[in-house]
């Protein structure tokens, strides 16, 4: 009999290429909620781009439905460049999409940095507004979350966010309240700043100087002809 090496025998690992098989209907409902989860993740993180190609989508689906598919191209087409050949509209675009790509940013770099809480959540962007220097964010923070916590994280956000700096400030009377000011521009550069104060300096200048000015005597010839002229009279 031949003796036995004392190893145990690997057992052999049989693939399929069958799909993988629900189980039970709440199995089926975990997994629809969680792929539900995910896109509701997605579409709120894109929501300002989802929102600007909403009437796009909505003009090209009526007119196609009413008349052709190139008809409908064709309205797409016309609305998106009316909207970005008018200046304030293009403005405008430009600018919710500025904030919303900031917003990304700052998030994405708070969740890279473990800013989070012990339940895993990242402060709440309220609104985002553009400045003439970039963008400014308003975060509420949540439970465990500060704004010395924030500033603390401030080179990480300048980097995350790919601008010149970011700043970070406390609302005074509600501390759970932190503006993030994106700035991305410098409006100082090479740019001439007039003063309102100009011209009351100038004017301050010349009343002393007109106070104290004092008529120069004329030539000699004009003040011997003056003297002369009373004796001439006598």
């Amino acid at each position: 009999m031949g003796r036995s090496n004392g190893r145990g025998r690997r057992q052999q690992t049989v693939r399929t290429n069958q799909a993988y098989k629900v189980d039970s209907a709440g199995e089926a409902l975990a997994i629809a909620g969680r792929v539900l989860a995910w896109c509701g993740r997605l579409a709120w993180r894109w929501r300002t781009e989802l929102l600007l190609a909403l009437p796009v989508v909505a003009v090209y689906a009526v007119v196609f439905d009413l008349l052709t598919e190139v008809w409908g191209d064709l309205a797409a087409a016309a609305l998106a460049g009316v909207v970005l050949g008018w200046p304030r509209s293009r403005r405008l675009v430009i600018a919710r999409l500025g904030c919303a790509r900031s917003r990304r940013l700052i998030l994405a770099t708070l969740a890279e940095t473990r800013a989070d809480n012990s339940s895993g959540r990242l402060p709440l962007v309220l609104r985002s507004r553009t400045t003439p220097s970039g963008q400014r964010l308003l975060l509420r923070c949540r439970v465990g979350h500060s704004a010395e916590l924030l500033e603390a994280r401030v080179e990480e956000l300048r980097a995350g966010a790919r601008c010149r700096n970011v700043t970070i400030t406390r609302d005074p009377n509600r501390s759970h309240r932190v503006t993030l000011q994106v700035i991305r521009r410098d409006t100082l550069n090479g740019a001439t700043v007039a003063s309102v104060l100009l011209p009351v300096a100038r004017r301050i200048t010349a009343v002393p100087a007109a106070r104290g000015a004092v008529e120069e005597p004329g030539p000699p010839d004009a003040v011997e002809a003056a003297d002369a002229e009373p004796e001439a009279q006598r």
